[in-house]
């Protein structure tokens, strides 16, 4: 298993010691926990909440992906993501459907533009980009699907993967409940 400490900002939850089985050609994941300061539409949050998203890693380093968060994170643009993926010279982002159908064009354009550049900067190479759509949470009816080609694989194993890793984690933003261990007593 890697060295979770490769992050100042983030927690790892959980992360793939090895590519079970031969599903997208020996892709990996990682789900990360950060400090959500703004909603997944991008505005302020009174309190802060736990933001939980996904790695999805395939032929690149991770830290690569690490670097491309963090960057994403310190500039305020993390909120909307729920995965972040990589393959060979390919970034991937797959954002809440929420925040797709709740900014206009030219907001979402701008997002794309900011995230895009950040990326680039942060790798210091030029890589191709895209933005897809993911959400299946039961309280949002739009379950919009665009998966900009995360995993080289079936689109429908790719959305199946996906979902069953949200299914398990519940990405996106939810209350911090502290674990057991960090409780007061």
């Amino acid at each position: 298993m890697a060295n979770h400490a490769d992050t100042t900002y983030f927690r790892c939850l959980y992360e793939d010691p090895y590519p079970i089985g031969n599903f997208g050609g020996r892709t990996f994941y990682s789900v990360m926990r950060a400090v959500g300061w703004r909603d997944e539409t991008l505005l302020p949050l009174k309190l802060p909440k736990a933001l939980d998203f996904c790695f999805i890693w395939h032929q690149i380093p991770r830290h690569d992906l690490v670097q491309i968060a963090e960057t994403i994170y310190m500039t305020g643009l993390l909120s909307p993501v729920r995965f972040i993926g990589a393959r060979e010279n390919t970034i991937s982002l797959l954002i809440s459907s929420k925040f797709r159908a709740e900014c206009g064009a030219v907001e979402f354009e701008q997002y794309q533009t900011d995230v895009e550049k950040t990326c680039c900067e942060t790798l210091r190479t030029k890589k191709e980009f895209s933005i897809g759509v993911f959400d299946c949470s039961p309280d949002w009816p739009a379950h919009e699907i665009d998966l900009a080609g995360i995993i080289p694989a079936n689109e429908y194993r790719v959305s199946t993967y996906l979902r069953n890793i949200d299914n398990l984690w519940q990405l996106g933003l939810k209350p911090f409940t502290p674990t057991p261990e960090f409780r007061f007593k």
